[in-house]
This record gives structure tokens, sequence and C-alpha cells, in this order.
């Protein structure tokens, strides 16, 4: 239904309710963690903005991967998003179909991050903030993405889209803030 004030609201009931439950230190009875737009935001993003790296594929599709990229947020796991994913073929054949939902999850994390970057960049007057593009660091990291890989651009101009339209493998690159200490 795309409520996502009541997704996060069962969530937080499920895991106040567990004897044992996901976070260290966090209370899941408190108010707080429902009224944190950035989930709010990040969802939003999952079900409503396309990265490139989807784009021509089937609407329907990718309303089924939307579905588990959410689930994914939602419950800080990818048990439940890869059940909601079983019976499809296979999507691509540069990375797994729950590769392809972490990085609709991935695009939507990173959008909003560069959104929280540039609000704070503007409360506190700076302009001449940059972003870096940090990968993973480790063996899968594909060429196209070797190539953005600790290049900073400055906050308020043309940053590259993450995950990046050209990754052969499944993009886990993000953006870092650099305040320039």
């Amino acid at each position: 239904k795309r409520d996502f004030s009541q997704a996060k609201r069962v969530v937080a009931k499920y895991e106040a309710n567990q004897v044992f439950p996901r976070g260290l230190g966090i209370d899941w009875d408190r108010e707080s963690l429902l009224t944190n737009p950035r989930d709010i935001y990040i969802l939003k993003s999952i079900f409503e903005d396309l990265p490139t790296v989807a784009k021509g594929l089937d609407p329907q599709v990718i309303d089924q991967f939307r579905l588990a990229a959410g689930v994914m947020h939602l419950w800080g796991s990818d048990k439940i998003a890869k059940s909601l994913l079983e019976g499809f073929g296979e999507l691509s054949n540069k990375f797994e179909n729950i590769d392809f939902a972490r990085m609709l999850w991935s695009s939507a994390v990173n959008k909003v991050d560069l959104i929280e970057y540039r609000e704070l960049a503007n409360s506190l007057g700076e302009k001449k903030y940059k972003v870096e593009i940090d990968t993973a660091n480790d063996e899968y990291v594909c060429d196209a993405c070797k190539k953005l890989a600790k290049k900073k651009y400055p906050l308020f101009s043309d940053v590259p889209e993450l995950p990046h339209p050209g990754c052969t493998h499944a993009c886990r690159c993000g953006y870092n803030l650099d305040m320039g200490y």
C-alpha cells in the first residue's frame, strides 16, 4: 500500500516485542524511531525513483524488486527479500536478482545521503564541500567503479549517480562527505 509510516510502525512493534530485538541499544518503543524522516525518504525513493541501472526493465518486474528492496531496508536483512524474488528468472547476467534489489536500496540510500549532505552544507553556509565516492575496495569492485573510487566532486555539481550505470558487478559504492579537514 506504500504506507511507509505504517510499515515502520509494524517493524518497530514487532522488534519491541522480541526477547532479543535487533540492534544494540535501540529502544523500539521510542516514538523518535517512527518520526525519523530518513527511513521514509529512503522508502519513497525505492518505490518512486528509477535509477539508470533499472531503465528499460518491465515495470511489473521492477515493482517486485522494489518490494524486496523496501523489505531489506525495513528489516535490515535480505532473508525475506530473497523469498520475494524466488521464481523470477535471471534479471541480468551481471549479477544475481538479490544483488539488483540491493542496488535499488543502495540507490535510494545514496540519494538521501546526497540530499542530507547538501542540506548540511547549506545550513552551515558552506559551498566548498566535496563528495568522495567509496567502493567496497575488494576483488569484486568492477573497472567502472574503480575509475570513480576516491575521486572527489563538488557537492553542488553533477555528482555521478550511484549505483554507477556502467557497473558490471553488483555495485556497492557510496558517497562520503569530504569537509576538507
